[in-house]
């Protein structure tokens, strides 16, 4: 009788351990590292005065990188910590930080766009078929367009890492949907 006066369904979701805190926690300091490159690139423009129209126009692109890493570090961070979730919790987390990259490797793409009409300038003057500031062609201006192109493919490595790592959670949820379906 005492059955039949207890609450239906059976009670709570069962919660599942985060087997990725590692995983996020790698990307978060990739992160952050973008960070301190972005703030190094941004200043060493500005304590070198560097006076290049084409590569100044990459500027505001780098500064929006950075804050956009700062906000992506701290959602990798906090994810990283928690330890327990319902499966529809990791799903959720797991589409953000998957969606996080796609956003982070076409924003990515379009500095590579906008870098390469910099470079494309820039080694046209070189070639005296482009005029432009003196200042583009000196090493400072060069040492930039390498280290902006260095940053934006770090950021797609570690989108690969999140690829990676979406994999990882991809085999946690199925392993868990089969022990499921042998209960």
């Amino acid at each position: 009788m005492r059955m039949l006066k207890g609450p239906r369904g059976g009670g709570p979701c069962p919660l599942l351990m985060s087997s990725m805190g590692r995983g996020f926690r790698i990307l978060a300091f990739g992160h952050l590292f973008l960070v301190l490159l972005t703030i190094a690139l941004v200043s060493s423009a500005a304590a070198f005065d560097l006076h290049c129209a084409p590569l100044i126009s990459t500027l505001p692109h780098a500064v929006i990188s950075g804050i956009s890493s700062i906000v992506i570090t701290v959602f990798y961070l906090v994810t990283s910590f928690k330890a327990l979730g319902t499966e529809v919790e990791w799903m959720i987390r797991t589409t953000t930080a998957v969606s996080i990259a796609l956003m982070d490797i076409a924003f990515s793409c379009w500095g590579f766009f906008l870098l390469e009409r910099a470079a494309f300038k820039i080694f046209k003057a070189f070639k005296n078929e482009l005029q432009i500031e003196p200042k583009c062609l000196q090493t400072i201006s060069i040492l930039f367009l390498v280290a902006s192109f260095i940053i934006l493919f770090v950021h797609i490595v570690i989108s690969g890492i999140l690829a990676q790592t979406h994999r990882c959670f991809s085999d946690l949820f199925c392993h868990v949907s089969e022990a499921d379906e042998t209960h």
